[in-house]
């Protein structure tokens, strides 16, 4: 239970720390309309854009392993999918598209960090009193 709890915790700061290093640049050429007019454009005209799908294929069985620790392809899809809804709704309100690529290699990236850390909570026998627990 506490790994699961620090598992959470250790993914959540880790997204919010990851989608904060986002390259949010923007290139104007004349004539075109840029994603942010576009988007107010469909605003405008009460047409709301299609949310684009998580793209699933090609993703293997075995994701990572760290120190003979398995990372899954289930384990990864379901944070990759929540993930990757969270930036579809912000790329909807920015007009920019979310990076597929990029995405699976953070979340790869921090799940391997996150097991990384359990691996050495375990290692060192580190355990929450039952007051951390319950501030939880």
């Amino acid at each position: 239970m506490i790994k699961k709890w620090f598992l959470t915790i250790v993914l959540g700061g880790s997204m919010v720390a990851l989608a904060a290093c986002g390259d949010d640049t923007a290139k104007d050429t004349e004539g075109e309309e840029t994603p942010q007019e576009e988007v107010a454009t469909e605003q405008e005209s009460g047409e709301q854009p299609e949310m684009p799908k998580p793209d699933l294929e090609g993703i293997p069985e075995v994701v990572a392993e760290v120190n003979g620790e398995k990372i899954s392809k289930e384990d990864f899809e379901s944070i990759y999918t929540e993930q990757f809804e969270q930036m579809a709704m912000q790329s909807q309100m920015s007009g920019q598209e979310v990076d597929q690529s990029q995405l699976k290699e953070q979340v790869a990236d921090s799940l391997v960090a996150q097991e990384l850390l359990v691996q050495e909570t375990e290692k060192q026998k580190l355990t929450a009193s039952e007051e951390q627990k319950i501030q939880r």
